[in-house]
């Protein structure tokens, strides 16, 4: 990292310093940030600058948002983790203790106070203004393969075809024993069910439970 961005002040510690560029200058409302690093270590303030680096860098990057873009909630998510907060759920926010309530705000407080005029994408991850989508079973196996490339990597073509598989197969099952129900907001009685329809499947011969296939009729 250039050390251009860390400055020795007068009483030894280090600042952290970053020019706002000149077309996000009417959004943030400054020319440039000061971040005090509160240390006298030179390698300490090194590793503290490369942090608040990333984290600047990726407010600058962020694309225009026009007061027309949609809110989905892979917008939201990506803006949330820009400004470097977590998203909150409407649900979550109104079940909030007051003490929880602040907990959550505060760090959504604070990435607020950089950005003088914030767009529609930002005040959204911030209130908690978009719902999670309703996900099934079906699209959760999708979603997995998707982010667990790493589990079918060492494997040829034959054998990650069956591994995704036998867990499409349970994902069948769930579907077929529970409807099209959003897993994301599943209850523990819900789960309960689940575990009951199956357990009476492999009794009546249905499933077998070795190899948690449907069972060829006789």
């Amino acid at each position: 990292m250039s050390l251009d961005y860390i400055v020795p002040r007068k009483n030894g510690k280090y600042s952290f310093g970053i020019t706002v560029p000149k077309a996000k200058r009417a959004k943030f409302g400054k020319r440039e940030f000061w971040v005090t690093l509160g240390t006298k270590d030179r390698k300490e303030a090194i590793v503290k600058a490369a942090a608040l680096l990333d984290h600047y860098m990726k407010l600058f990057r962020a694309d225009e948002i026009s007061d027309s873009t949609p809110l989905t909630m892979p917008l939201i998510q990506q803006t949330s983790e820009r400004l470097g907060i977590q998203y909150q759920t409407p649900e979550a926010i109104e079940a909030a203790s007051l003490q929880g309530y602040v907990a959550m705000m505060s760090r959504g407080i604070e990435a607020l106070e950089k950005i003088k005029n914030p767009d529609i994408a930002e005040v959204a991850a911030l209130g908690g203004a978009v719902e999670v989508p309703a996900m099934n079973m079906l699209q959760v196996f999708e979603r997995y393969v998707e982010l667990t490339p790493g589990k079918f990597l060492n494997l040829d073509k034959r054998a990650q075809d069956k591994k995704k598989t036998r867990y499409k197969r349970a994902a069948l099952d769930f579907v077929d024993a529970m409807g099209e129900i959003d897993v994301v907001a599943m209850t523990a009685k819900q789960a309960f069910e689940f575990a009951g329809k199956i357990a009476a499947r492999v009794a009546e011969g249905k499933i077998a439970l070795e190899t948690n296939r449907p069972c060829e009729p006789t």
